[in-house]
C-alpha cells in the first residue's frame, strides 16, 4: 500500500514509506532515534518530501560505502538495542539508564529496571529454547512452526541493517510469546521427568 500511495503522491516507485530513506540515513550514522539536528537539519532544510527522500537515500548509501566496517559495527550494536532495550524504554519514570538512576541514588528504580530486564531476558531465553525444541525435538507440524518463526526472522534481519527501536518488536511479540510458551512447556516436561525418576 505504501508503494501505491507513493506512486500516486510522487509519481515515483518507492517501495517503503517515504521516510524509509530517513531510516537508512539514521542507520548509517548510528543515531538511536530521530533528532531534527545537525547534520540532518542541513541536509533537508527547505527541501520537499521527495527531495528529502532522494538526498537521505543517497547520503545513507554513501555513508555505508565510505566506512562499511563502521556500519557493520552499528548493525551488531542494534541487536541488544532491539531485543533487550525495551524492558523500560517507554515506561514513565524508568526510561533513563541504570547509570543515571544509580548516580542520583535512585536505587529503587534501578531494582525495578533490573527486575524487568531479567524478566525480559528470561522471556527471550525461553523463546530460544522453544525454537530449539520446535525444530529439533518435535517432529509434527514443523511447517506451522516455521511459518510462525518467519516473521520474527524477517523483522530481526531488517532491523539488523536498519535503525531499530524497541517498539518495532510489537508485531512479532505474539510469535515470541508462542515460542516462549513452547520453551516453558519443554522445561516443565523435563522437570516432571526428573521428579518422577527420583
Amino acid at each position: 500500500t505504501w508503494t501505491v500511495r507513493n506512486y500516486v503522491t510522487f509519481k515515483e516507485v518507492i517501495f517503503s514509506s517515504s521516510s524509509g530513506s530517513r531510516t537508512l540515513w539514521i542507520s548509517s550514522v548510528g543515531w538511536d532515534e530521530f533528532r531534527d539536528e545537525e547534520p540532518f537539519h542541513s541536509l533537508v532544510q527547505g527541501r520537499s518530501q521527495i527531495e528529502r527522500h532522494h538526498i537521505l537515500r543517497r547520503e545513507g548509501i554513501r555513508n555505508i560505502l565510505k566506512d562499511p566496517v563502521h556500519y557493520l559495527r552499528l548493525c551488531f550494536g542494534r541487536i541488544p538495542a532491539f531485543w533487550l532495550g525495551s524492558h523500560t524504554t517507554y515506561l514513565t519514570g524508568f526510561s533513563e539508564s541504570f547509570q543515571a538512576y544509580a548516580a542520583r541514588g535512585a536505587f529503587g528504580r534501578v531494582l525495578v529496571k533490573l527486575s524487568l530486564f531479567v524478566l525480559q531476558l528470561g522471556l527471550f531465553a525461553l523463546a530460544l529454547w522453544g525454537v530449539w525444541l520446535s525444530f529439533f525435538r518435535e517432529k509434527e507440524n514443523r511447517y506451522v512452526r516455521l511459518i510462525c518463526l518467519l516473521p520474527v526472522i524477517a523483522i530481526a534481519v531488517v532491523h539488523f541493517f536498519l535503525f531499530a527501536t524497541s517498539r518495532y518488536q510489537v508485531p512479532i511479540l505474539p510469535f515470541v510469546l508462542m515460542f516462549s510458551a513452547a520453551g516453558m512447556q519443554g522445561m516443565t516436561r523435563r522437570l516432571k521427568a526428573g521428579v518422577s525418576q527420583v
